[in-house]
């Protein structure tokens, strides 16, 4: 026999009714500096990573007379991703300082919450 579906599955739970009562704020205020820090990074080259397979989709050349074949389209999105790296640990393009502070900002009012 089949086992029931999850509720989240099935519909049953709606989003509101899993976030913590304080939006996820007490995560957030135990996060150390350097987590803070990893996770901007981290978003930033996510983000990156996006922009650049997208505009590197419209770009394929792996057919063309120097061109890498289907191994050059396999790989490609390694490349893309260890693009995104390299831009985001040399400072990126201002996407993790904005998330940083978002972190900060959030932790900051939930420190301030459960001092109530």
């Amino acid at each position: 026999m089949d086992a029931p579906a999850s509720p989240l599955l099935s519909g049953a739970l709606s989003l509101q009714q899993l976030r913590p009562a304080d939006g996820g704020l007490s995560r957030i205020g135990a996060l150390p500096p350097s987590e803070i820090e990893r996770v901007a990074q981290d978003f930033e080259k996510m983000a990156l990573t996006e922009m650049l397979s997208l505009a590197m989709s419209e770009t394929d050349v792996s057919d063309t007379l120097f061109g890498g074949g289907p191994g050059e389209r396999m790989m490609r999105p390694f490349l893309i991703e260890q693009y995104a790296s390299s831009f985001a640990a040399s400072g990126g393009i201002g996407i993790a300082s904005s998330v940083r502070a978002e972190l900060i900002r959030m932790q900051e009012a939930g420190q301030a919450s459960q001092a109530r």
